[in-house]
């Protein structure tokens, strides 16, 4: 399955360069029963197969197994690496912005997997941000545009985008 990023092209447009980079270092997934066990493990809240999570992208790179094998079942197991503050469920689509904040504060900067030229190019963000009522609203408008929508059982991917502006098409299916 490929990645999808929750970054988006429209982000340089609406956000600083700070949003940008850390946007373009979440991943946008669908929980498989592997995460929702995973979660348990991590005490996080009950969550259900097939509800959208974001995750630190180099966590979910990394091999859960040292021999870098993949699990009997054949399932991505991408889930195993990303665990604790490097993986996290919003309720809702509004709940993204917050969840992304505490991502960068608490995992993001001291994340094992980043790579020194990522590291190095995070340092070199720090201190610039967009306004925080101007990110929420476009946080919206992105995971639309991603097609997440929101359920009475957490967000799920809709398989239809809502542009965020001119020419803006994306898809995100389960």
């Amino acid at each position: 399955r490929p990645r999808v990023l929750l970054a988006i092209d429209e982000d340089k447009e609406w956000l600083s360069d700070t949003d940008c980079f850390v946007r373009s270092n979440v991943e946008v997934f669908v929980a498989t029963a592997l995460d929702v066990e995973q979660a348990k493990l991590d005490r996080k809240y009950p969550i259900a197969e097939g509800q959208v999570g974001i995750r630190c992208l180099h966590c979910a790179s990394t091999a859960p197994e040292s021999d870098g094998s993949v699990p009997p079942s054949g399932e991505d197991d991408r889930s195993r690496g990303a665990r604790g503050n490097a993986v996290s469920y919003p309720y809702s689509i509004s709940g993204i912005y917050e969840s992304v904040r505490e991502f960068q504060r608490l995992h993001l900067e001291s994340c094992r997997n980043l790579t020194p030229e990522v590291r190095s190019r995070l340092l070199g963000h720090q201190g610039s941000a967009s306004l925080s009522s101007v990110l929420r609203r476009y946080y919206v408008m992105a995971a639309k545009a991603l097609g997440m929508v929101d359920t009475n059982d957490g967000i799920r991917a809709s398989g239809e985008s809502v542009g965020v502006g001119s020419g803006a098409t994306f898809e995100f299916a389960s």
